[in-house]
């Protein structure tokens, strides 16, 4: 799990990287920068393919459809979870850069991502996952909603989405976020 959360929080560095090139636009973009982008692309797609290879019995495997998961082990919810999160924002770097890279886009369909995603959610915010699940459960399903809000093949999967918002599971999660709007800064 640590390599594939190392994974995950080198993607911000990728974004940034990004927006200094959007910020040179029309301006001679370095083409050691470009490269640069291109071999961190390819870097991080090729070790989150690895670890895929090594520890894929850990993971729920992709889930198209409207239906949810019914996964019950709240530590395999928690890595797939991660793992498909890591895939989209990997995909999102790539989607928002300059730079063409066949290998990312070949191995990450964005869609698949987020609704896989969307589908084990309930299986975090059940019973067996107490108060963990509905702290990690935020910000996958922040990224997934982002995606498939301006995705325009996610149909099926936004109204199964609009749905799981309406849930008596999400109450809590809502419930949580809610919470942390309106306790402002703590007073010491």
């Amino acid at each position: 799990m640590d390599r594939l959360i190392d994974i995950l929080i080198e993607i911000p560095g990728l974004l940034e990287m990004i927006d200094k090139m959007k910020e040179m636009e029309g301006r001679d973009v370095n083409d050691e920068l470009l490269e640069k982008l291109r071999v961190e692309l390819s870097r991080l797609n090729e070790l989150l393919q690895q670890w895929h290879t090594s520890f894929q019995e850990l993971l729920v495997e992709p889930v198209r459809d409207a239906h949810q998961c019914g996964l019950h082990d709240p530590a395999r919810a928690h890595i797939t979870v991660i793992y498909w999160l890591t895939n989209l924002r990997l995909w999102d770097a790539l989607a928002h850069s300059p730079v063409d890279l066949d290998s990312v886009e070949e191995t990450i369909d964005p869609l698949m991502c987020a609704s896989t995603i969307l589908k084990i959610l309930p299986s975090l915010l059940s019973a067996e996952s107490g108060l963990f699940g509905n702290h990690i459960a935020a910000f996958p399903l922040g990224v997934a909603m982002k995606y498939l809000r301006t995705s325009a093949t996610g149909g099926e999967v936004v109204k199964h989405m609009e749905e799981f918002l309406q849930s008596a599971q999400m109450r809590d999660i809502l419930k949580f976020i809610s919470s942390l709007s309106s306790a402002g800064p703590s007073k010491s």
